[in-house]
């Protein structure tokens, strides 16, 4: 009754195709390849999987939520948000966020923590709707831990330059 933990799939099935390649690099968070609200980085039958899934766990009483998966969550940006650096994690796929978002807030009520990894870095972050807002849309749904690889160097070549929205 401590904990539910949920493994979630972010690379093979129901996801899809990235918005810009590793050769396009940074893409505009408002670039219409990004901001399509079909967008899933889990797909459809996951996306109601989880839910249920929460929905579950909050009616048994379940005190923690651990949401396992492969890439970080929480925007990672340089410039506030305006471009997505990696099209790779949820930043490629923010209409799909923001409904985890919506059944984070309906179903756990701040007693979620997502773990990711294939940052090359480790992080952690407060999830936030709109982690550069003031009021409710910077209100934490979430924790999130992000563990390293142990074999890549960090995303940046200065990480004094960089600025973790929700760091």
């Amino acid at each position: 009754g401590l904990a539910d933990v949920l493994m979630l799939d972010t690379r093979l099935i129901g996801r899809d195709r990235q918005a810009a390649g590793k050769a396009e690099g940074e893409i505009a968070a408002d670039d219409p390849r990004v901001v399509a609200a079909s967008r899933s980085l889990l797909g459809a039958p996951q996306e109601a999987w989880l839910d249920a899934e929460l929905a579950g766990s909050q009616a048994r009483g379940v005190r923690w939520q651990l949401l396992g998966q492969q890439v970080m969550m929480a925007p990672l940006s340089v410039d506030g948000g305006r471009t997505v650096r990696n099209a790779d994690q949820w930043d490629g796929y923010p209409a799909a966020r923001a409904r985890l978002y919506a059944s984070l807030r309906e179903r756990t009520r701040g007693s979620a923590i997502v773990l990711a990894g294939d940052l090359h870095s480790s992080l952690g972050n407060e999830l936030a709707p709109n982690p550069w807002a003031t009021g409710a849309e910077a209100t934490p749904l979430a924790v999130e831990f992000v563990t390293p690889a142990i074999s890549s160097s960090p995303p940046f070549a200065d990480a004094t330059r960089a600025t973790f929205a929700a760091a």
